[in-house]
């Protein structure tokens, strides 16, 4: 029932990364979850993650500046109310209202998860769809990742870099991708800052437009780790941009995730 969750679970993650709310009334049905689920599973390739508990809550995990993988932070994404001989069903946590079901199965150590049905119709196969089996405070081999939503469609870029001097933290992604992303930020410590005057966001289609935040369209990163002794930055961004060709046509930037060395 949970075939491919890890995929399903990571675009899902992509999509519903913010939300952190508690819902007194979500089901707690304990014995209705694969006990084989339970735990933390995660994907080397992409440094995704997930937290499966025993009560059927998922949350992302992530990964701090020295490599090990850390839980129990972030935020509820699925609710899985049952597991039936590898089916599973449930709910997004955010809009409860939106059912959810898929299939998973087990091998060597590895979740996949494989259909992701919501209210009944068929979505398409997330690009993460493995997890090896994992456990909090595992170090994990990484050194930069990124991922976003352009316009609703799934972004991996292959080619990721990042600057961060004097308080100004610049990163780019390219590569096997629709087009070529930029931020540039200025911050001297964690927290939310708004790509607004000299912070700029942009993205430009390969061999079409480039499109950039201004006075109308603007956004924000959000410095989650700032580890200066091992040169590593993470965080998360969303901007939307228009294009810089004056026709007004614009870009959405969605439940961008980085996490790079400088």
């Amino acid at each position: 029932m949970f075939g491919k969750l890890t995929s399903i679970l990571s675009v899902i993650l992509i999509i519903f990364t913010a939300c952190s709310r508690e819902n007194s009334t979500e089901p707690t049905n304990e014995s209705l979850i694969d006990n084989n689920l339970v735990g933390i599973w995660y994907n080397s390739q992409f440094n995704e993650g997930i937290e499966i508990s025993s009560d059927g809550k998922v949350r992302p995990t992530y990964v701090d500046g020295e490599g090990f993988i850390k839980s129990g932070s972030m935020g509820i994404t699925i609710v899985i109310t049952e597991t039936v001989n590898g089916n599973w069903t449930g709910y997004d946590y955010v809009s409860s209202d939106e059912t959810l079901k898929g299939e998973y199965s087990f091998s060597n150590d590895t979740l996949e998860f494989s259909t992701l049905y919501k209210n009944d119709t068929l979505l398409a196969v997330p690009l993460i769809n493995q997890y090896k089996k994992s456990y909090e405070g595992e170090r994990v081999e990484f050194n930069k990742f990124l991922s976003a939503r352009i316009n609703g469609e799934s972004y991996y870029p292959s080619i990721i870099g990042a600057t961060f001097n004097e308080g100004v933290l610049i990163f780019n992604a390219s590569g096997d991708q629709p087009g070529a992303l930029s931020v540039r930020v200025y911050a001297n410590n964690t927290g939310v800052y708004e790509l607004t005057g000299q912070s700029k966001g942009a993205f430009k289609i390969t061999d079409g437009l480039t499109y950039a935040t201004n006075s109308y369209n603007t956004g924000t990163v959000s410095i989650a780790t700032l580890d200066t002794t091992n040169r590593f930055i993470s965080g998360t961004f969303e901007f939307d941009a228009e294009a810089t060709n004056g026709e007004g046509y614009t870009i959405s930037i969605t439940n961008g995730k980085f996490g790079v060395l400088y």
